[in-house]
């Protein structure tokens, strides 16, 4: 089974923008896993974490912690491009990460999941199978 780590821009300091995040997110995840492919991603993981506690003991650095084991896990990266993504320091560090790892590293325009998706995961698929 193929396995897609996804990563996309998470603003923390307006909630409205966090949330919208987590949908695009959250959707691309469940597309994934409907197209009969594994997916992980921080932030469908994280957000429903930390805005359940109301003190301060958990925190992104945790949930990076975390995050970071599913790399090796992953076969491909899929990055969420949207305007904050080229600021985004976490996202720019798991594409450094998985390009040293030799596991592909593709972008995904949110407004165009649907058609671009099947796409993307036929081409990690092929990928997968030549590194084996």
């Amino acid at each position: 089974m193929l396995k897609v780590f996804i990563a996309c821009p998470y603003t923390q300091s307006d909630k409205s923008i966090c949330h919208e995040q987590f949908l695009v997110a959250t959707q691309l995840a469940s597309d994934i896993i409907a197209s009969d492919a594994a997916a992980f991603s921080p932030v469908t993981h994280g957000h429903p974490i930390i805005t359940q506690r109301s003190d301060s003991s958990m925190s992104w650095k945790n949930l990076r912690k975390q995050s970071l084991s599913f790399h090796n896990w992953a076969d491909a990266l899929l990055v969420v491009d949207l305007p904050s993504t080229s600021e985004c320091a976490v996202i720019q560090e798991d594409i450094a990460l998985f390009r040293e790892a030799e596991k592909p590293v593709r972008f995904i325009d949110p407004s165009h999941i649907q058609n671009q998706l099947n796409t993307l995961l036929e081409e990690f698929k092929r990928s997968k199978l030549s590194r084996l």
